[in-house]
């Protein structure tokens, strides 16, 4: 047991621990539990005045709410129910985001090149 005190090992330990619980310090857990998107949606139809603006973050499939008390939380959406909320939202008047998906402008270019010079090959 000696021998482990000795040794790098300890150290490394010492630090991982002291790691753990500076971060459990820093970030206690949240105790409020993020809402769903049906509790959303339930919201846009009970409370749209609680609403301040809705983004749709295409890319990661996911809805990111600012409520009118600064309060914000994101949540998971499937894609087929993007638009009939987003029509949801329009009918209450509450300012709505979509942000597409992106991609590389260079992936595309080469994706229409590439044919041709597999085509007519190099010379």
């Amino acid at each position: 047991m000696r021998r482990f005190f000795r040794s790098a090992a300890f150290p490394i330990l010492i630090v991982i621990v002291l790691a753990f619980f500076a971060q459990k310090l820093i970030n206690p857990p949240s105790s409020e539990k993020t809402p769903t998107f049906n509790e959303l949606r339930d919201q846009i139809e009970t409370r749209p005045t609680s609403i301040d603006s809705v983004t749709f973050e295409q890319k990661t499939e996911t809805v990111k709410v600012v409520e009118a008390d600064g309060d914000e939380y994101s949540t998971g959406y499937p894609p087929d129910l993007q638009a009939p909320v987003v029509n949801q939202l329009a009918r209450q008047g509450i300012e709505t985001n979509v942000e597409g998906t992106g991609g590389s402008s260079f992936l595309s270019i080469l994706t229409y090149i590439l044919p041709f010079v597999l085509f007519f090959g190099f010379w």
